[in-house]
């Protein structure tokens, strides 16, 4: 295989979570001299939520390979997570300044430290110097910039004065980013009290990514009731997808949630309700579930989605 080729097999078992394989197998490029094993490692263990073995690994990343702007921009990035800021802020300037960085996508996540750190003045300086190439991911920056201040009616000015890309700019059509710009616009809408566009703007948010917390957050803030008998479900659905294959083939997936509802009934309701998919509602039916705990003092909603699992009706699952 060519190391594109083996780059895009380890992603595939980190899809399905087989997390010995794609370890082993990204320490194999690293012993080949592939920097890009280490990156692989930090999504590895990152998806773990084992953000400080992440960083770990990719401090011993950027000693084996200096001089990849990649590995030291990611080591700035999760120790800007961990609040680690004079060390994030000194691996996002080496990253920088070698050769053949991409300087704008550096600086677009040196302005999202800054912000972490009160220095918003700084912080929108470099985004101005990034917003040609990077003009979505900026825009989301300075959301986030506007929201840490509380000024949303700047959000809402900005989002009315934006021009949003071609859609054949696939690089700017990150779905997650559009799904983060809405989640802000409607965060400055619920803070505003013009609660019907908040509404809008968070249902965009979620037909972008309906695996955004925040958005999923958001929407508990908005939704949510409180009441002695919630509990906490993890659930498992199953049901008929939507698309059918090239040759009309018929399609099932699987998905879970985590909810909490005050009884399985509602927390069914409750995911009906709330998927974006255009999905039959009337082919769900719960493959598992699992009541863990009494959740009274949180209100009622989603609170975390995973993503679609398909497979051809008829198809054996293990």
């Amino acid at each position: 295989m060519t190391l594109d080729e083996q780059i895009d097999h380890i992603f595939d078992l980190i899809e399905v979570r087989d997390w010995k394989l794609a370890e082993k197998e990204s320490r194999d490029l690293i012993e080949e001299g592939h920097w890009e094993g280490y990156d692989l490692l930090a999504n590895i263990f990152a998806s773990q939520e084992e953000m400080d073995q992440t960083v770990v690994l990719l401090e011993e990343g950027v000693e084996v390979f200096p001089q990849s702007w990649t590995l030291w921009m990611r080591l700035g990035n999760y120790q800007s997570d961990l609040e680690e800021y004079e060390e994030a802020e000194y691996a996002l300037k080496r990253a920088e300044y070698l050769t053949d960085a991409d300087v704008e996508l550096i600086r677009l996540n040196l302005a999202i430290l800054y912000g972490r750190t009160g220095r918003f003045e700084e912080a929108f300086v470099l985004l101005e110097q990034t917003k040609e190439q990077y003009p979505l991911a900026s825009l989301e920056a300075s959301f986030y910039l506007l929201d840490e201040q509380e000024d949303s009616a700047s959000v809402i000015s900005a989002f009315e004065a934006f021009v949003f890309p071609e859609e054949e700019d696939e690089e700017e059509l990150e779905e997650n980013t559009i799904s983060g710009i809405y989640y802000y616009l409607a965060k400055a809408y619920w803070r505003t009290e013009e609660l019907a566009l908040a509404q809008d703007a968070l249902g965009l948010a979620l037909h972008w990514d309906r695996t955004n917390r925040r958005a999923l957050w958001l929407k508990i803030s908005m939704e949510g009731t409180i009441a002695e008998e919630n509990k906490y479900y993890e659930i498992i659905i199953q049901g008929d997808w939507f698309e059918e294959g090239e040759n009309g083939e018929k399609f099932k997936f699987l998905t879970s949630y985590q909810v909490v509802a005050r009884d399985m009934e509602e927390a069914l309701s409750l995911i009906k309700a709330f998927e974006p998919i255009p999905l039959n509602l009337d082919s769900f039916q719960v493959e598992e579930w699992e009541e863990l705990q009494n959740y009274p003092e949180n209100p009622t909603g989603i609170y975390w989605t995973g993503d679609f699992w398909t497979y051809e009706e008829g198809e054996e699952i293990r």
